[in-house]
C-alpha cells in the first residue's frame, strides 16, 4: 500500500488548501519552524485520517476551528492494486471512501466509517488502528521520555478517575434538574426523546435538509430571494463542476504519473547510475575543456621534448670537444720546428758549399753539391704548408662554435614549432613542470577512461527505455509535472469540495416553485460526484447518522467526544493543557497527577510488544526472541555501541546490556536510553511488518531526543526501511532524512 497524494484544508497553520505529492519510497516533510507545529499537524492529520475512530477523534487537534470548511483526504494505491480516495470532512465528521474506475474517475464505495474503516483493512491494507498508531505511525509523544509513569500506589495517570469519584458539577443517579420530568436525560426538552434534536419528530431523519426525512421547501423566501439564491447554487455548481473537472485531469495526470513511475523505475535506475558516472566527472571539470587526443598529444610532446634535450646534449658535447681541440691544438712558429730549421740549414748550407765551394776552389763540379738546397728548401716549404695546414685547422675549430650554437638553436625553434598547440593547452592548464604534466596526464586518463564508462551507461540506459518504455516520449514525464504543478496552482484557490446532490435538488425545488423548467444536470454523469462526502448524513437503511459514525455501540463506534475535546490531553505523554484546560477537559485538579509521579515509561516496550502481539499474530515471547538480534544491532549503533545486546523476557520486557556485561532492565534505563531502547524495538518491528506486508510508515517525532551528530545514522536507516516500504518523516531539519526521493518544505 501507498499514499499517493495527502489534501488539507482548513487546518491549523494550513488554512488554504495544500496538496502534497508522495512517492514510493522516503519522503520527508521539514518543517523548521520552533516546535516544528505545521509538520506535527499534518502528521496528526494524515494518522487520524487513516486510523480514525470515534472514540479518540483527532478532528479536535487538527481542524482549524475558525475555517468554514475542515477536511483532510488521501489518494492511496491499495494492496491489491487499485487506487482509492478517503475523503474525511473533520466539521461534519463524515467519511466518504471512493475506488477508481478503469476510465479514470472515483465511484463511491461507502460512507459509514465502520464500512470504511474494514475495507482499508481487507482491500487496502491498512493494519488494525491501534496497532498502526502505535507502531507503524508511532508518534513522538510515544517515546519513553515524554510520558509520565503511572502512580506506584494507585497505579493512575494524571486526569484518571477512581471508581466512584466524580467531577465537580456532576449529578448523582436519581438527581433531577429543575423542570425536568420523569424519564428525561438533562438538556431535554418536554416531549423529546432519546437522541432527538430540537425541532424533530419521531422518525424525521434530522435537521432539515436533502435526504434527512424532511422535504426541502423555500416558501418562505420571496420570488426576489429565491432566485438569488438559485442563481448563487446555480454559480457554486459551476465552480464545483469547474473543480470536479480539474481534479478528474489531476487524477488522471497524477497516475500517468504513477504508471510512469513504475514503467521508467528501470530507467531512473539506469540514469541513476549515468548521474553516478557524472558525479565523478566534476572533480575534473579543469580537464573537461582538452581534446579528446590529449593523451595521444602529450606522448608525442613528451617524444619532441626528449629528443630535443638528445640534440641538445650532443650538441654541447661537440661544443666541448670543439673548445677542448681549441685547448690542444696550439700552433708554433714555423721556425720552431726541427724539419723547418734541418731543412733551412741544409738548404742554405747546400747553397753556400755548390756557390762559394766551387768559386774557391774552381772546382765547376762542386755547383752541382748545392742542387741539394732543394731538398733542405723543400723540408722548409712542407714545414711552412704544415704550419699553413694547422693554421687553418684552428681557424676551423673556432668558427665550429658558432656552428653549435647555429645547431641549438635550429632544434629550439623547431620544438617550438611542432609543439605550439600543446604548449599553449598546457599553459591554459597552467602546468610550468614535469610533475604538473604527469598529474594532468593522470586527470586526462580519468577523464577519458569515465567518459568511455559515461558513454557506456548512456547507451544502457537508452536501451533500458527502448525495453520497458519504448511509447514513452523522452519528455513526457517532464510534461506530465508541469501539467500537475499547473492543475495544483489552479486547484490552489478553489474549495476542497462540495456536495453536488444538494445543490441540485435545491436547485430543482427552486426552479420548480418559481416555474423554471427542471435544471438537465445529472451529477452521475462525469463520476466525479462520488468524490466528496455528503454535508449532511444520508437517512435511510444502512445511512450514515448525524454523527457521521454510524449507530451508537456498532464495534463500538457512535461515542463521540465532547464538542472541542483535544485528544492529545488525554494521550499519555500528551501536551500539557492550556491555562485552565481545554473545552471539556478534566478540571484542573485532576490534572496534577499525584506525589511521587516520575518522568518515564517503565512499562513502554512491554505497551509495544502486547501491540505487537496483534500485529503479527505471535506470542510476546516469540517476538522477542525474533526481534531480540535486530533490536540490538539498531540499539548499538543509536548508543555508540554503548550497548551490545538487548534480551526479552515472556512479558515482552526488554533488558539491555553494556559494551562490559552490564545487564540494565528497562525501566532503571536513564529516560534518554529508554528512549533509544524503545526506538529499537520500534524500528525492528516497523522492519519486520514492512518485509511481511509494505504499508506507509510515519515517522513524526521519532527522533526528537538524538542529538544532531545523529542525523546521518538516522538517514541511513530511514533510508533502509523506505527500500522496503513507503516511509513519509515529519522532521525539523533535511539532514534527518538525507537522501530521500521526496523533499517537502513546509
Amino acid at each position: 500500500m501507498q499514499v499517493l497524494e495527502f489534501v488539507v484544508q482548513g487546518l491549523k497553520h494550513f488554512p488554504e488548501q495544500k496538496r502534497f505529492t508522495l512517492t514510493k519510497g522516503l519522503n520527508a516533510l521539514v518543517d523548521s519552524s520552533e516546535g516544528s507545529p505545521r509538520a506535527a499537524t499534518l502528521a496528526d492529520a494524515l494518522r487520524g485520517l487513516l486510523t480514525f475512530s470515534p472514540q479518540n477523534s483527532y478532528a479536535p487537534q487538527v481542524a482549524d476551528p475558525a475555517a468554514a470548511i475542515s477536511r483532510v483526504g488521501a489518494t492511496l494505491l491499495g494492496s491489491d492494486g487499485t487506487t482509492y480516495r478517503l475523503i474525511h470532512d473533520l466539521k461534519t465528521g463524515l467519511y466518504a471512501l471512493h475506488q477508481q474506475k478503469p476510465g479514470g474517475a472515483f465511484e463511491p464505495l461507502s460512507s459509514q466509517a465502520t464500512e470504511v474503516a474494514q475495507f482499508l483493512k481487507t482491500q487496502v491494507g491498512l493494519p488494525p488502528e491501534d496497532c498502526y498508531q502505535k507502531i507503524l505511525a508511532a508518534a513522538g509523544r510515544d517515546l519513553p521520555s515524554k510520558r509520565v509513569a503511572a502512580h506506584p500506589a494507585t497505579g493512575m495517570m494524571p486526569g484518571m478517575m477512581m471508581p466512584g469519584m466524580m467531577m465537580p458539577g456532576m449529578m448523582m443517579p436519581g438527581m433531577m434538574m429543575p423542570g425536568m420530568m420523569p424519564g428525561m436525560m438533562p438538556g431535554m426538552m418536554p416531549g423529546m426523546m432519546p437522541g432527538m434534536m430540537p425541532g424533530m419528530v419521531p422518525g424525521a431523519g434530522g435537521p432539515t435538509g436533502v435526504g434527512l426525512g424532511k422535504a426541502v421547501s423555500f416558501a418562505h423566501l420571496s420570488p426576489e430571494d429565491k432566485k438569488q439564491r438559485l442563481e448563487g447554487n446555480r454559480k457554486a455548481l459551476g465552480k464545483l463542476k469547474e473543480q470536479q473537472a480539474l481534479e478528474f485531469d489531476l487524477d488522471g495526470v497524477q497516475r500517468r504519473r504513477f504508471e510512469l513511475d513504475e514503467v521508467l523505475r528501470p530507467v531512473r535506475d539506469a540514469e541513476g547510475k549515468i548521474a553516478e558516472v557524472q558525479e565523478l566527472l566534476k572533480p575534473l571539470a579543469d580537464v573537461e575543456r582538452l581534446p579528446a587526443d590529449m593523451i595521444k598529444q602529450l606522448d608525442v610532446f613528451a617524444r619532441q621534448k626528449t629528443a630535443l634535450e638528445k640534440e641538445l646534449r650532443e650538441a654541447e658535447e661537440y661544443g666541448h670537444k670543439v673548445q677542448q681541440d681549441e685547448r690542444n691544438a696550439v700552433v708554433p712558429p714555423p721556425w720552431t720546428d726541427r724539419v723547418f730549421q734541418v731543412g733551412a740549414g741544409v738548404g742554405l748550407g747546400a747553397l753556400l758549399i755548390g756557390l762559394g765551394g766551387a768559386a774557391a776552389l774552381d772546382a765547376p763540379g762542386m755547383r752541382y753539391l748545392g742542387f741539394l738546397d732543394v731538398l733542405g728548401f723543400g723540408a722548409v716549404a712542407v714545414s711552412l704548408l704544415t704550419y699553413i695546414s694547422k693554421l687553418e685547422d684552428l681557424a676551423d675549430l673556432k668558427g665550429q662554435e658558432g656552428v653549435v650554437q647555429e645547431r641549438k638553436d635550429k632544434a629550439q625553434r623547431r620544438f617550438d614549432l611542432d609543439t605550439s598547440s600543446i604548449r599553449r593547452l598546457l599553459a591554459e592548464s597552467k602546468v610550468v613542470d614535469d610533475a604538473g604534466v604527469e598529474d594532468l596526464r593522470y586527470k586526462v586518463a580519468e577523464r577519458d577512461k569515465l567518459r568511455v564508462l559515461l558513454a557506456q551507461k548512456q547507451a544502457e540506459a537508452e536501451n533500458v527505455r527502448l525495453q520497458v518504455a519504448p511509447n514513452v516520449g523522452p519528455t513526457e514525464y517532464e510534461d506530465l509535472q508541469k501539467r500537475q504543478a499547473d492543475l495544483e496552482a489552479r486547484l490552489q484557490g478553489m474549495s476542497f469540495s462540495g456536495n453536488e446532490k444538494d445543490l441540485l435538488e435545491e436547485i430543482r425545488v427552486l426552479s420548480a416553485e418559481l416555474g423554471l423548467p427542471p435544471p438537465s444536470d445529472d451529477p452521475s454523469q462525469d463520476g466525479y460526484d462520488s468524490g466528496y462526502p455528503p454535508t449532511r448524513g444520508g437517512g435511510g437503511p444502512g445511512g450514515v447518522g448525524a454523527s457521521g459514525y454510524g449507530e451508537a455501540g456498532e464495534d463500538g463506534y457512535g461515542v463521540e467526544e465532547p464538542a472541542g475535546t483535544d485528544a492529545r490531553y488525554c494521550l499519555p505523554g500528551g501536551d500539557p493543557p492550556p491555562a485552565g484546560g481545554p473545552p471539556g477537559a478534566l478540571p484542573a485538579f485532576m490534572m496534577g497527577g499525584f506525589p511521587g509521579m516520575t518522568p518515564g515509561a517503565p512499562d513502554a516496550v512491554v505497551q509495544l510488544m502486547k501491540v505487537a502481539v496483534d500485529l503479527f499474530h505471535q506470542p510476546v515471547a516469540a517476538l522477542g526472541q525474533a526481534a531480540q538480534q535486530r533490536t540490538a544491532q539498531y540499539l548499538g549503533a543509536l548508543s555508540d555501541r554503548r550497548f551490545a545486546n538487548v534480551s526479552f523476557n515472556d512479558k515482552g520486557d526488554v533488558t539491555a546490556v553494556d559494551a562490559q556485561g552490564k545487564v540494565t532492565p528497562f525501566a532503571t534505563l536513564p529516560p534518554q536510553d529508554q528512549d533509544l531502547a524503545w526506538l529499537s524495538v520500534l524500528m525492528t518491528l516497523v522492519e519486520m511488518h514492512l518485509r511481511k506486508r509494505p504499508v506507509p510508515v510515519l515517522a513524526e517525532g521519532w527522533f526528537a531526543t538524538i542529538p544532531d551528530v545523529k542525523h546521518p545514522l538516522l538517514a541511513k536507516m530511514l533510508q533502509f526501511l523506505a527500500s522496503l516500504g513507503q516511509v513519509v518523516v515529519f522532521c525539523s531539519r533535511a539532514s534527518v532524512a538525507d537522501g530521500a526521493e521526496t523533499v517537502i518544505n513546509l
